[in-house]
């Protein structure tokens, strides 16, 4: 791997200011009207941190919101509705805020594993337009929050296989702490660090010191929240979820493992439409609307890099074929977008190193094309070269964006997110919520509250 270095800064952070200029414009765009209802897991994460701030919402932080999920999640979620005057688009916030964190670390990595800028700030540029990542970077769902938790771990790792054990140190812990008070796959994050570390080729003193010092600084900030979890009432609470959705679950109808095993790894190698039309994958993705969930050229880059990286890059590999194996294989109906979200960044993580790969690849094997290279140069093809990438690139986002806004906005997607609260009903809903849960400490769900304001619209 290469030294950790910035040459010309001026150029890196102005693709970057780029980069977030696009993710940022892409995620606030008509945000308080589209998509043109909430989902029910918005509404539950609104109604959840309402009833808390009535009846004082300190008393809740280290409990659990209404999915099992850590209530730091609806409060985040909840704190930045407030901010925005308690608007429709409002609860999309938080979800704005941690994916857009997401893709700047990502753009982050992907230079500080190739020190290629423009390398970075294209696979970038490419996952932060991800019609599907755009989709849930636009929720009021916690899950795409895991993705920072994430990119903090790889990049940990990067620091410490370069022996910046201080720095990997620090990262590491915040990817392990925010993880476990993020989204149910978050958890795996701390293990799975753990895991890696005993398998670095580090001196056994200081892997036996980052070991310690990562498991005393993750348990010590996660242990209040660890506490309720562990107690009668929090075990039930925090696991509830996870039950319903797990293989183990006795009432379960399970497919056979190794049918299984290879939709799986099918779903997650080529990433074609067809193998996600299972559960409720029509509401995280345009299923209808593309042949490929991601491009085939990306797709077939992240191929080269999966590959590649168990030579050049193990821990990344073994840290994400990890947690893709045992969310997937160890719950039902998967291959599941939803529980793979956090996830996506590293598929243009190793698209970037596969083409990095294949760039280096030809480098070395210069001097079988010194003819070509020259007669290149001549013509200038590698101008022509860079200006077709870009033009590329530019459609590429350019068709991922509009192909969002007309896909998530379309009848067909509306239904798929049933049952909700669409714009019209938004204000309505709210007022009656707040009413509701000051009279009687509660709330209702959307079925429940569509069966009441029905009835009195109609009288």
């Amino acid at each position: 791997m290469r030294s950790i270095k910035f040459s010309s800064p001026v150029k890196f952070w102005g693709l970057a200011i780029i980069l977030m200029t696009v993710t940022l414009i892409s995620r606030f765009y008509l945000i308080n009207s589209i998509p043109a209802n909430l989902q029910p897991d918005a509404i539950d994460n609104l109604r959840t941190f309402m009833a808390w701030h009535k009846y004082g919402s300190i008393k809740t932080i280290f409990t659990v919101n209404w999915n099992g999920a850590p209530s730091l999640n609806a409060n985040l979620i909840g704190w930045s509705w407030r901010l925005a005057g308690q608007s429709f688009g409002g609860v999309r916030l938080a979800a704005i805020f941690f994916s857009s964190i997401a893709v700047l670390l990502t753009y982050f990595y992907i230079y500080l594993m190739t020190q290629k800028r423009l390398l970075a700030f294209i696979f970038s540029l490419l996952l932060a337009t991800n019609v599907t990542f755009l989709y849930f970077s636009r929720s009021g769902w916690e899950n795409i929050f895991t993705s920072t938790s994430v990119l903090l771990a790889l990049i940990g790792l990067y620091f410490v296989k370069k022996t910046h054990f201080k720095k990997g140190l620090i990262y590491m812990s915040l990817a392990s702490i925010s993880g476990f008070y993020f989204y149910h796959p978050g958890k795996l994050i701390f293990p799975s660090l753990l895991l890696l570390l005993l398998m670095t080729k580090i001196k056994l003193r200081i892997k036996l010191a980052l070991l310690m010092a990562l498991s005393l600084m993750t348990l010590f900030f996660i242990s209040p929240q660890l506490l309720f979890s562990l107690s009668n009432r929090g075990w039930i609470n925090s696991t509830g979820r996870i039950n319903n959705v797990s293989i183990f679950n006795q009432s379960a109808k399970n497919t056979a493992w190794p049918t299984k095993l290879l939709h799986n790894s099918r779903a997650f190698l080529f990433f074609a439409s067809k193998d996600f039309h299972i559960g409720l994958n029509d509401r995280y993705a345009p299923l209808a609307y593309q042949v490929y969930l991601i491009q085939p050229l990306v797709v077939l880059l992240y191929l080269i890099g999966l590959a590649a990286s168990f030579k050049r890059h193990q821990l990344i590999g073994l840290f994400y074929l990890t947690n893709l194996a045992i969310i997937q294989l160890f719950s039902l109906n998967t291959p599941n977008i939803a529980r793979f979200i956090h996830l996506l960044p590293l598929v243009y993580i190793f698209a970037a190193l596969g083409l990095d790969f294949l760039i280096t690849y030809m480098e070395s094997a210069e001097h079988h094309f010194a003819s070509f290279n020259q007669w290149a140069k001549q013509k200038r093809l590698d101008k022509v070269a860079l200006i077709s990438v870009l033009l590329l690139v530019s459609f590429t986002v350019q068709r991922n964006i509009t192909t969002y806004f007309v896909w998530t906005n379309s009848t067909e997607c509306l239904a798929t997110r049933q049952p909700a609260i669409s714009f019209d009903e938004y204000e309505r809903w709210l007022q009656f919520t707040k009413k509701h849960i000051s009279q009687t400490g509660s709330s209702l769900n959307v079925y429940q509250w569509h069966a009441l304001d029905s009835t009195s619209t109609q009288r």
